[in-house]
């Protein structure tokens, strides 16, 4: 289950952060246009799906309770036994294996529309006719095209069959799109749209989006993912808008015209478009965009961003190693119990004895007659129940897992009320006090471990009255 209680903390914990993120971007707007920012914020969301510094291993045998059969028969049989644990389904592992096949299937769903849109826009590459560079660069200024035609000669220019937005598809091997009414644009305006692709190309953009892409349909069932990805794109059209009029905004307004051109043509084209690598963007963002041609937002110096990832990755690593402390502590016990009604300790935890060649006594001797109820200290599954598992001297034995590294061991029983797999609640009845094993009587051997180490019961269990 803690799987399933990690995956709602993960969508949970991205809400709040999304909030919060709309409100740090409500009093600093030039935070919105931070691209890579939106990239840190998904890693954020992230937290409760990683791992923890220790990782709890459940359904493990104590290695403590195999040294004294270490490379017998009996050791191997307690190996291989183990993990067919989970054979015995439980009603939470048939809830995690649902939830798992329905988010398979909304993965690929999701996948397969992703296919779908790069297959369309693959056929539309392939169908548009190859242009040389010359003709691509005819009518614009010699400089400039000396400029853009060792950027342009690393991309496979293609021209489309109709009207549209030029745009960059491809993931390693790049192709710039033109619309066929491309020459059609002033020569200014030319140059502008293909700096404009150019930006792209250098920051990546095509990859990124893939890859943005990728996860929200992974994590289809996470809408604050896609939500991300959108502010991503209107981001990433921001720096690029920026960028390109950084060394010229005397040409904001030619800059402006491009945009709208393209913009209607790009209404009025019935092929595919760019809709792969770019989500269909309302009204009120290219109302922005002409804004912020016009009116730039200023955007936070380098040292204030810096400063901004530090404190954040610093946050991020008090986080992690707070949750890594709860996902290791979610299931300990809170409360312990005797495992007898009658309680008398005749052999207590760490004692040295002849019976054991004056090794400390790992657990607890309780007193007992033959046929008292042995009954479980906390709520626990049960790993073994059996007298050949461990070391024949235990006799018949019952092994309890409590979650969080407890272990609880019940041994020289009369006999046994529960098979492996089982799940038992705290005070259940789960053995009967015997002499089987190498005893003098009937008592009950009783062991506290956590983490595969042998605990004083003393220090978990009531005090005795």
């Amino acid at each position: 289950m803690l799987i399933l209680l990690q995956l709602c903390v993960f969508v949970l914990w991205s809400f709040l952060l999304w909030s919060g993120l709309q409100v740090v971007l409500r009093k600093r707007p030039a935070l919105a246009q931070w691209s890579t920012g939106y990239w840190l914020a998904l890693f954020c969301c992230t937290l409760p799906l990683w791992p923890p510094l220790k990782w709890q291993q459940e359904w493990v045998i104590p290695a403590a309770l195999l040294e004294p059969v270490a490379g017998t028969t009996a050791y191997w049989t307690a190996k291989v036994m183990h993990p067919g644990l989970s054979a015995q389904l439980h009603w939470s592992e048939l809830l995690l294996m649902l939830l798992s096949c329905i988010w398979f299937s909304g993965a690929c769903w999701r996948l397969w529309q992703l296919r779908q849109q790069w297959r369309r826009l693959s056929l539309l590459s392939a169908q548009a006719d190859n242009l040389v560079l010359s003709a691509v660069l005819q009518g614009i200024n010699p400089a400039a095209a000396d400029q853009l035609g060792a950027q342009l000669a690393k991309l496979q220019i293609k021209q489309q069959q109709g009207t549209g937005s030029p745009f960059v598809f491809g993931l390693f091997r790049l192709s710039l799109l033109l619309p066929a009414n491309f020459s059609d644009f002033p020569p200014a305006e030319r140059v502008l749209l293909l700096q404009h692709e150019l930006c792209h190309v250098q920051r990546c953009d095509p990859q990124q989006l893939v890859c943005w892409r990728l996860l929200a349909a992974l994590c289809w069932f996470n809408p604050v993912v896609s939500k991300l990805e959108a502010a991503f794109v209107c981001a990433m059209e921001f720096c690029v808008d920026r960028q390109v009029l950084a060394s010229q905004p005397e040409l904001a307004l030619s800059y402006g015209k491009a945009m709208l051109t393209s913009l209607k043509y790009q209404q009025h084209a019935s092929q595919v478009s760019a809709g792969f690598t770019q989500q269909q963007l309302d009204e009120q963002f290219y109302q922005q965009r002409l804004v912020q041609l016009f009116q730039p937002v200023p955007l936070w110096p380098a040292r204030r961003l810096t400063a901004l990832v530090v404190v954040l990755l610093l946050l991020m690593l008090l986080g992690y190693l707070l949750l890594s402390q709860v996902w290791g502590q979610h299931a300990a016990p809170r409360q312990w119990q005797w495992p007898l009604q009658q309680v008398e300790v005749n052999s207590a935890f760490g004692v040295k004895s002849a019976l054991r060649q004056y090794r400390p006594h790992s657990g607890l001797d309780l007193a007992g007659h033959t046929g008292d109820e042995v009954r479980a200290v906390a709520t626990a599954r049960v790993l073994i129940a059996d007298d050949s598992t461990l070391h024949p001297n235990l006799g018949l034995v019952v092994l309890l897992d409590h979650g969080a590294g407890y272990q609880t061991l019940y041994a020289h029983l009369q006999q046994v009320n529960v098979k492996p797999g089982d799940r038992v609640l705290a005070g259940a009845p789960i053995a009967a006090v015997g002499s089987s094993g190498k005893a003098t009587g009937a008592h009950l051997h009783f062991e506290l471990l956590h983490q595969g180490v042998p605990q004083d019961p003393m220090l978990y269990l009531p005090a005795l009255p």
